[in-house]
């Protein structure tokens, strides 16, 4: 692929590619990460954060019976706020801290062991045999380090960029600009974010593949490419949040059918059944996104190399 076909559609067509010859591959070598990944997030919530997750639980219930009237839904929110602002003081700042640490290494780690292996399979052709996959080394670990740093500094620049954009409106328009201000915060941080994430986000598969760059390099190899990039990551991630929540939502009526089969015969095991169907679910759709996902920063990454080895 030269340079010149750094395009939307060439993009998209060899992610869809992609994904189409190797859907059951995504979900063999997804499925024990993200299954591991979820099973330590639920551990260490309980752990460090049981106080919180438990107010959250309760409020879910107790706002499923409240009626339409809009005094008692402020008022339900309101007693949320006071229980949860309760529920982080009986935590305390280390166990949060801890919790909150925790969650954001599983998290980052489970996302990297299926990412670094699809980064492979699409770049170089790798096959994974077998229904286990599981790979956790040095690769794995700067895939995880490039990937955080991408989004933690795209994240930080909305932060500056909505501060000024706030700033500068309420001195042209003062009080007066509300709805505009607010319209101009979201778009200009959706801007920023997929700009500054598109331009640092190649040294993820650059970790995958040729051990690393950093992140000045990868900000010079993508100079007059950001836009293109960003848009592919934009149009790529819409369809791909259509496609998926279509999906679920079709798992979702899978599995309540056959929910409603198994009491009707009048089986005690059909939460376990109807359960169990929507994970499995969960974990297929779940690999086959993250692979697509993937292929849209991998495909340009594997463009601009070709473009600098000439």
């Amino acid at each position: 692929m030269s340079a010149k076909e750094l395009r939307l559609g060439r993009t998209l067509d060899a992610s869809f590619k992609f994904v189409a010859r190797n859907l059951l591959a995504f979900v063999r070598v997804g499925w024990l990460p993200i299954s591991l990944m979820l099973a330590l997030l639920a551990l260490i919530g309980w752990t460090f954060l049981q106080p919180i997750l438990l107010t959250y639980m309760e409020f879910i219930e107790a706002f499923a019976e409240v009626g339409d009237d809009p005094a008692d839904v402020q008022r339900a929110v309101d007693n949320f706020s006071l229980a949860m602002e309760a529920a982080f003081e009986s935590v305390g700042a280390l166990n949060l801290w801890l919790g909150y640490l925790g969650i954001v290494i599983v998290s980052m780690l489970g996302t990297a062991i299926p990412m670094t292996a699809f980064i492979r399979m699409l770049a170089l052709g790798e096959t994974f045999h077998g229904l286990v996959y599981f790979r956790l080394g040095r690769r794995e670990l700067n895939v995880a380090i490039s990937y955080f740093l991408a989004a933690l500094i795209a994240t930080s620049a909305i932060m500056i960029v909505s501060t000024a954009i706030a700033l500068i409106s309420a001195m042209i328009f003062g009080g007066a600009g509300g709805g505009l201000i607010a319209v101009l915060l979201i778009l200009g941080s959706l801007i920023v974010f997929f700009w500054v994430f598109a331009r640092l986000v190649i040294a993820v598969p650059a970790a995958a593949l040729d051990g690393g760059v950093s992140l000045m390099q990868t900000w010079a190899a993508t100079r007059g490419y950001g836009g293109k990039i960003a848009s592919i990551l934009v149009v790529g991630y819409l369809m791909l949040l259509v496609i998926s929540t279509v999906t679920m939502f079709i798992l979702a009526g899978a599995t309540n059918l056959v929910d409603g089969v198994l009491v009707s015969m009048g089986s005690n095991l059909s939460a376990y059944f109807s359960g169990g169907i929507w994970f499995v679910g969960y974990l297929a759709v779940t690999s086959i996104s993250n692979a697509f996902f993937v292929s849209l920063f991998t495909v340009p990454y594997m463009t601009l190399k070709a473009q600098n080895a000439r």
